[in-house]
């Protein structure tokens, strides 16, 4: 069996399989392996006639380019017999866009937020609220939480470009009433 699924860094994934043991009585332990993935943890891992097993990968962009994922079951037969399946990981760079961060006063208009992310994102995308709401794109410090803002859009190939933009609002200075 040859499998493959390409992968964006940044991202996390989730793979799962499970193992059936050959006969009704036995007992089957699932393992998996990618040394050459530097983010790839189990997440779970259950013995039995069944055996599953999940794992996950968030790629970084030193993991760019292929990698062979090794998931194993192995049974407590006489003799224990294994059963591989290899998965060719293809890591591909999402583009990065520049975090940005700005802080304005409480009782300011609302602020565009896509000049922060380095001056040349894309338009066109979706921008979500620190809470993972969808959001308008435009700070404002009257009605929206401050924190990390999201926006993802489509840079044309199989990774989205991924940008976020902190926002802050601090109290506005007051010097004083008038007293001439």
């Amino acid at each position: 069996v040859c499998d493959s699924l390409t992968i964006c860094t940044g991202v996390t994934t989730q793979l799962s399989v499970d193992f059936l043991s050959p006969e009704p009585a036995q007992t089957t332990t699932a393992t998996s392996a990618a040394p050459t993935l530097s983010n790839y943890t189990t997440i779970s891992a259950t013995s039995g006639n069944t055996a599953s097993i999940t794992t996950e990968i968030t790629a970084t962009l030193a993991d760019t380019g292929y990698h062979d994922v090794v998931f194993s079951g192995t049974d407590n037969g006489s003799p224990a017999l294994t059963s591989d399946l290899h998965i060719v990981v293809h890591v591909v760079a999402s583009p990065q866009l520049s975090p940005g961060t700005l802080a304005v006063c409480d009782d300011a208009g609302p602020a565009d937020m896509l000049p922060l992310l380095g001056g040349t994102a894309p338009p066109g995308g979706a921008w979500t609220d620190p809470n993972g709401v969808a959001h308008n794109g435009f700070f404002d410090p009257i009605t929206d939480p401050d924190g990390n803002y999201t926006y993802i859009v489509s840079s044309g190939g199989i990774c989205e470009a991924i940008g976020i933009a902190t926002l802050s609002s601090a109290p506005h200075a007051f010097a004083g009433h008038d007293t001439a």
